[in-house]
């Protein structure tokens, strides 16, 4: 990390949060560097960074991230991998007051979401992070590392509940309310940076609404004819 001029913001906030004993779920996106992330560890060596992620998403960058540095291979919970087995390791990294980082910005097939407003349009956001947050009883702090050219990187810590409990008769209010709130964030640290979101697919599925106006404005031709 010596070769990085890393600037970072907020990170009181992340120490306020690991400090009450507990872990902490370190919440990201697709934008910038969530490895990045990765130099708390060389600065707190005695706090445990776990990662969930997808292996079979980036063999190529996992397998290359591996081999510069193997420490990282412990310490990934593979989101791929039986569900059951997937809550037990997150659970046992909570129990043990580890950092635990996901991304809240893209749901995996099949998975609950919570159509939620993004940049002027409607997008759906997956509401596991705050399902597991409530859960296990964990704070989530926002963490996003943007890139700004050369070897700068600014890292942003924000926290977005100390607390989060989901009430069961206004569960899913509550989940809609939380989804919304991250997305919010998320369009906030965006705009300080654009071109840091790597947005590669149809986010906002624009394409299957504009394929139901053509299909409704095909349907009135034939009406009218």
């Amino acid at each position: 990390m010596h070769r990085f001029d890393v600037r970072v913001h907020g990170l009181e906030q992340l120490h306020a949060q690991m400090d009450r004993g507990r872990g902490v779920l370190l919440l990201g996106a697709h934008i910038g560097s969530f490895e990045v992330l990765r130099m708390l560890g060389e600065q707190r060596p005695d706090v445990r960074i776990c990662v969930v992620m997808d292996r079979k998403q980036t063999p190529g960058l996992t397998a290359t991230l591996h081999a510069l540095n193997p420490k990282i291979e412990a310490n990934i919970i593979d989101a791929g991998g039986d569900a059951s087995a997937l809550a037990l390791a997150i659970h046992d990294a909570a129990r043990s007051g580890a950092l635990i980082g996901l991304l809240g910005d893209r749901a995996r097939p099949g998975e609950a979401v919570r159509e939620v407003d993004f940049f002027g349009g409607r997008a759906e956001f997956p509401v596991a992070p705050y399902l597991l947050a409530s859960l296990l009883e964990l704070p989530v702090v926002v963490a996003f590392g943007l890139y700004r050219g050369g070897n700068r990187y600014d890292l942003y810590f924000e926290t977005l509940a100390e607390e989060l409990r989901l009430e069961r008769r206004a569960r899913a209010a509550q989940l809609g309310e939380w989804t919304q709130r991250f997305a919010a964030r998320l369009e906030h640290y965006t705009r300080l940076d654009p071109y840091n979101w790597f947005n590669l697919y149809d986010f906002w599925h624009r394409r299957a609404a504009v394929s139901a106006d053509r299909r409704d404005s095909a349907d009135a031709v034939r009406a009218d004819a």
